[in-house]
């Protein structure tokens, strides 16, 4: 597919995602869910990487600044807010942020992800979230901070 093809489809999910998360803040709910269309669409976009751990597999750049400055934005508050996530959203959203332009809110949605696989007494479930995170995030994960063509200030604020 297409780079420019896959970049606009990408565009209304991300514009649905706005829209789902800003209406979370609404209600009372106890996480915050990505519902099954748009994950299924945003995983036919974004593929699972099943192929040999040796060869790189880094998501192209598809997202704009903009368009993922308002995603992060739309995820209003600190990390209590961003605990609310569940291990599905919590993998979209990641993969949605390797897979967007360099900029301050791609940093700021990393580091707040990898801030919630350090609070383990905020979820009750904290083993199995983990485990279906890393089954949908690990490898484009790896893959984002090893690929030297991308830039490495994601790197150095992880100590990678």
């Amino acid at each position: 597919m297409d780079l420019f093809v896959q970049q606009s489809q990408l565009m209304p999910l991300i514009s649905a995602l706005i829209a789902q998360f800003g209406g979370v803040f609404n209600r009372d709910e106890a996480s915050i869910k990505i519902p099954k269309e748009i994950q299924g669409a945003i995983y036919k976009i974004l593929p699972y990487y099943e192929g040999p751990f040796e060869e790189p597999s880094s998501l192209p750049e598809l997202i704009t600044k903009h368009a993922i400055t308002d995603l992060v934005t739309a995820l209003k508050g600190g990390i209590d807010t961003w605990c609310r996530l569940d291990s599905h959203a919590f993998a979209i959203l990641g993969r949605l942020l390797l897979a967007a332009e360099t900029c301050l809110a791609k940093e700021q949605g990393l580091f707040k992800l990898m801030n919630l696989l350090d609070k383990p007494a905020m979820r009750s479930d904290f083993q199995s979230y983990k485990a279906a995170i890393g089954q949908y995030l690990l490898l484009p994960l790896y893959w984002a901070f090893i690929d030297s063509s991308r830039p490495s200030r994601p790197r150095r604020w992880s100590a990678v």
